[in-house]
């Protein structure tokens, strides 16, 4: 069974993935979006090859947490592969990891938490994990790398902002797409932090779900941890009832040059 252990897909890097209005960051975004796919692929694959299947028809998968570790960014023209294998899993939560990678170098590893909810009662359900077990299909040679998130108790600013949820930043299950809570982090930021700084690890964790009738209020606290690297914290929350709906923590550190 260790064929089906892991699933691959490669892509091209091509100029619409680093972000220009962000003094061109490479675009965390897409790349999570391939890890989605991937991740989709290989759940059809298992089903398909060897009748596994995770998940019934009226339910679909949400993501609970992410934790992203950027080695290197890729160059424009690189095929790179994004590779996954389920690395844990118990009744109510799967964890996925991904590698990103050339032939040459290792770009990112992504940790994925993944939970099972019911479309109807919107409620999480329990999952049968003997299959994958049964199989031998998860990897136990990996550990999740999720974190605690802890509000920081000294910061060097804090920093308020208010965003309006758009109608394509729905998905199909009429609440915020939750890669686009990412985007609303990096343009929270000073804009000189996003451009001279480069991104070592990205922790996401989600918590209420927002609708699009929601007001969204993120608080973003920076702490600088020594003359090069800066730690920023951000909650974004529903600003009428003042639930958190994400968290997200990222460790940057000084570059000299950017791409």
């Amino acid at each position: 069974m260790e064929k089906y252990k892991t699933y691959n897909q490669s892509y091209l890097i091509t100029d619409d993935y680093y972000l220009k209005e962000f003094g061109n960051l490479f675009d965390i975004g897409k790349l999570i979006r391939h890890t989605l796919y991937v991740s989709g692929e290989h759940d059809k694959y298992l089903q398909r090859e060897i009748n596994v299947k995770l998940i019934k028809q009226d339910q679909t998968w949400v993501i609970t947490q992410y934790y992203i570790k950027q080695h290197q960014l890729p160059k424009l023209n690189d095929q790179i592969w994004v590779r996954t294998r389920v690395i844990d899993a118990n009744r109510f939560f799967i964890t996925r990891y991904f590698d990103v990678y050339t032939e040459q170098d290792l770009l990112y590893e992504v940790y994925t938490q993944y939970t099972v909810i019911d479309l109807n009662s919107r409620k999480m359900v329990r999952m049968n994990v003997d299959p994958l077990e049964h199989n031998q299909l998860i990897d136990t040679e990996f550990t999740a790398a999720f974190n605690r998130f802890v509000k920081p108790d000294s910061f060097d600013y804090y920093l308020t902002t208010e965003k309006v949820i758009h109608e394509n930043d729905i998905d199909y299950n009429n609440h915020v797409n939750n890669l686009v809570y990412l985007n609303w982090a990096f343009s929270s930021l000073p804009e000189d932090l996003v451009k001279n700084y480069s991104i070592d690890t990205i922790e996401v964790k989600y918590g209420k779900e927002l609708r699009r009738d929601n007001q969204v209020m993120i608080e973003s606290f920076g702490s600088k941890q020594d003359d090069n690297h800066i730690e920023t914290y951000q909650i974004i929350k529903d600003k009428d009832n003042g639930k958190d709906a994400c968290y997200v923590r990222i460790q940057w550190q000084q570059e000299e040059k950017k791409l």
